[in-house]
C-alpha cells in the first residue's frame, strides 16, 4: 500500500517505494478527506426497493450545498430547525478532475477514490402531516447534515464493499454495493449529462433505508469494507 501525503488534489508527494501499488491512500492535510468540494450530489432510489412487491423507481440525483459536508471526528451539530432527520451510510465516489458530458467508457477516470460517508436528511412535514418535498430536499443542504471521511482510498472496486451503520456500537443499517442500480461510473456519466463537476466534488451512491434521527451523545460510524471508519459523535443539547 501507498500512502501520498499532502494536497488531494494537484500535487501529491510519494511517501515510501518508488513504485506505486494499489489500493493508495489519500492522507488528508486535516481532517477533511477532500479539500472544499464546491458540491455534493446525493443519489435517490439507487438501490431495489426493500419490499420484493414493490415497483424499482428510475435512481435520481439532487445537488447539495458544499456547507452540508463536515469532517471525520467532528460533532455532528444540526440545526434545532429540523424536528426529526433520517440518516443512511454510504459510499462516496471523490472527483478527480473536472467532469462535463463524461462518456459511460470514460467515467472511471474522473473518479480519484473512495471515502466513506453519512447522508442526513432532514424530514420536514406540511401542515397537514404529510411529508414536505421541497423543503425536505432543501433540508439536505442543511450546515454540517453529511459527513464524510476518514481519508480518500483508490485502487479498490466499488461494487465489491459492504456499508454498515452502526450507533453506539449496533448495526442498525447495512447494505452491499453490488446491489447498486447505478454504478459510480454510471452516476458519473448521468449526472455530468446537465451538472458540471469539479475536482473534491462528492457523490453519494445511495443507502438502502433511512435510520431515525440519533440521540444527542450518540456515537456514530460508518464502515465500508476497502475503505474504513468514518466516526463522529452527536453533540449533546448543550453543545449545540
Amino acid at each position: 500500500m501507498i500512502i501520498l501525503a499532502g494536497l488531494l488534489l494537484g500535487s501529491c508527494k510519494l511517501a515510501g517505494a518508488p513504485a506505486l501499488e494499489r489500493p493508495k491512500v489519500y492522507i488528508p492535510k486535516d481532517k477533511h478527506p477532500v479539500p472544499k468540494p464546491t458540491k455534493a450530489i446525493g443519489i435517490l432510489n439507487n438501490y431495489p426497493p426493500s419490499d420484493p412487491t414493490q415497483p424499482a423507481r428510475m435512481p435520481a440525483f439532487f445537488v447539495r450545498a458544499a456547507g452540508a459536508i463536515s469532517a471525520h471526528g467532528d460533532e455532528l451539530k444540526v440545526s434545532r430547525v429540523y424536528d426529526t432527520i433520517l440518516y443512511e451510510g454510504e459510499l462516496v465516489a471523490v472527483v478527480k478532475k473536472r467532469a462535463q458530458a463524461v462518456s459511460l467508457e470514460e467515467a472511471k477516470d474522473f473518479i480519484l477514490g473512495y471515502t466513506c460517508g453519512m447522508d442526513g436528511s432532514p424530514e420536514v412535514l406540511d401542515e397537514e402531516g404529510e411529508p414536505d418535498v421541497a423543503r425536505s430536499l432543501a433540508g439536505k443542504s442543511a450546515d454540517h447534515v453529511a459527513p464524510v471521511g476518514p481519508w480518500v482510498v483508490s485502487g479498490i472496486d466499488p461494487a465489491l464493499q459492504e456499508v454498515q451503520l452502526r450507533v453506539n456500537g449496533k448495526v442498525v443499517e447495512r447494505s452491499h454495493t453490488r446491489n447498486l442500480t447505478w454504478n459510480p461510473e454510471r452516476l458519473v456519466h448521468e449526472v455530468t449529462k446537465t451538472v458540471t463537476l469539479e475536482p473534491g466534488d462528492l457523490i453519494f451512491t445511495g443507502a438502502t433505508r433511512a435510520v431515525p434521527q440519533f440521540a444527542p451523545g450518540d456515537f456514530v460510524e460508518v464502515e465500508i469494507t476497502d475503505v474504513g471508519i468514518l466516526k463522529f459523535h452527536i453533540a449533546s443539547e448543550d453543545e449545540k
